[in-house]
C-alpha cells in the first residue's frame, strides 16, 4: 500500500502521486478492489502538455528577440512572464482550487505581468491601456461577484476584493509621471474600484471586519 506523507492518506493501486495535492507518493503498490481511473493519467499528460507549450513558447520569445533584436532585458522580461503563468496554471492543475479563486488570482497574475512588461520595455501602451483595463475587469468582476453572492464573496475572498479596490486606483499613480497617452481607462479603472470599496464599507463592512481580522489572526 502506497502512503502521501503529505495528506496522511493511504492508498492501494498503481497510483504514483497523490490524486489530492499530487506529492510523490511512498511505499509498494498494492492491487486496487476499484477498476482503474484515467483521471491521474489525463492530469498527468495535461502537465506534460502545458510544460511542453511552455518550453516551445520560451524559445520562441528567445528567436523572435533575436530576429527583431529587441534588448535583452525585454526578452529576459518575457521568458519570466511565460514562467510565471506556467507556475501558476501548473498549480490549479495540481491544487485545483476553487474556479473564482483561481480567475481571482490570474487578474492578479496579468497586472503583474503588465507591470513587468512596463519595466522592460517602457512602452506607454502598458499604462495607457494593459494595466488599467486589467484592472478594471478584475474590480468589475468583483463588484459583479459582491452583487450576486454577497455573504459568499466577503467569505472567501475578502482580500481579494481588497486587492482590486486598491489595484483599480493604482493606475492614478501614472497620470502626474506623464506616461499615459490618454487617461480614459485609468479614470474608469478608478471609478470601479471606487465603488467596490465603498460597497464594501457600506454593505459589508462588519463582515468584511469580521473576515480581515480572521485572515491576519491565521
Amino acid at each position: 500500500m502506497r502512503r502521501c506523507d503529505v495528506c496522511r492518506v493511504d492508498f492501494t493501486g498503481d497510483l504514483s502521486e497523490c490524486p489530492l495535492c499530487g506529492a510523490a507518493l511512498a511505499g509498494d503498490a498494492s492491487p486496487s478492489p476499484f477498476p482503474a481511473v484515467e483521471l491521474q493519467r489525463r492530469n498527468t499528460m495535461a502537465r506534460s502538455v502545458l510544460l511542453a507549450v511552455t518550453i516551445v513558447l520560451l524559445v520562441g520569445v528567445v528567436l523572435l528577440g533575436i530576429c527583431f533584436k529587441t534588448p535583452p532585458f525585454a526578452v529576459a522580461a518575457a521568458c519570466v512572464a511565460v514562467a510565471v503563468n506556467y507556475l501558476f496554471v501548473y498549480n490549479v492543475l495540481v491544487r485545483a482550487p476553487d474556479f473564482l479563486r483561481v480567475l481571482q488570482r490570474y487578474f492578479l497574475v496579468l497586472v503583474a505581468m503588465g507591470v513587468l512588461g512596463y519595466a522592460a520595455t517602457g512602452d506607454e501602451a502598458f499604462p495607457t491601456f494593459v494595466i488599467p483595463m486589467t484592472c478594471l475587469v478584475g474590480s468589475s468582476f468583483d463588484l459583479l461577484l459582491l452583487a450576486v453572492y454577497p455573504t459568499r464573496a466577503v467569505k472567501n475572498y475578502a482580500k481579494y476584493l481588497l486587492f482590486f479596490v486598491v489595484l483599480g486606483l493604482a493606475p492614478l499613480v501614472f497620470l502626474p509621471l506623464g506616461v499615459v497617452r490618454w487617461a480614459g481607462l485609468v479614470f474608469v479603472s478608478a471609478l470601479v474600484a471606487a465603488v467596490l470599496g465603498i460597497s464594501l464599507l457600506v454593505f459589508e463592512g462588519r463582515q468584511m471586519k469580521g473576515e480581515l481580522k480572521r485572515l491576519f489572526h491565521t
